[in-house]
């Protein structure tokens, strides 16, 4: 009976924290609650002969304050040519009203970079406003 009575308890409670936690991630931007989606933001890279490019490697810069990284790739959608090139993980890299994202891959000895701009509205999750949908490896 205890272990029952805790367990109507604790639920809620564990609920009520992780829904807090995550409202709470974000200091940037106004109070919201998340969902558990997780956000990507995807580009599609081709070779000069249009052609998926296959094996690139994503670095992105955060112009405002210097921040560089790598992008980790799903490995399912590499090999069609589609990268990730920003995701929630990253969200505490930008501001919730946005910044300017350089992208640059590098599949050697071809090389693209484009500038995206990229927000966060909600706090929770990433959305790309500005930016191409394909570059094209130079």
């Amino acid at each position: 009976m205890r272990l029952r009575a805790a367990a109507r308890v604790t639920g809620p409670l564990l609920a009520a924290l992780a829904l807090g936690a995550c409202a709470a991630g974000s200091t940037q931007g106004p109070p919201s609650v998340c969902t558990a989606v997780f956000t990507y933001i995807s580009l599609a890279v081709v070779n000069p002969n249009g052609t998926p490019a296959t094996d690139a490697v994503i670095y992105d810069t955060i112009p405002r304050t210097g921040v560089n990284f790598a992008m980790a790739q799903d490995s399912a959608l590499v090999g069609t040519g589609t990268y990730d090139i920003f995701d929630d993980n990253r969200l505490s890299a930008i501001r919730h009203t946005g910044d300017s994202v350089l992208v640059t891959g590098v599949h050697a000895p071809k090389r693209f970079s484009a500038m995206f701009y990229i927000d966060a509205p909600d706090g929770c999750h990433v959305r790309k406003v500005a930016g191409p949908d394909t570059v094209t490896l130079q």
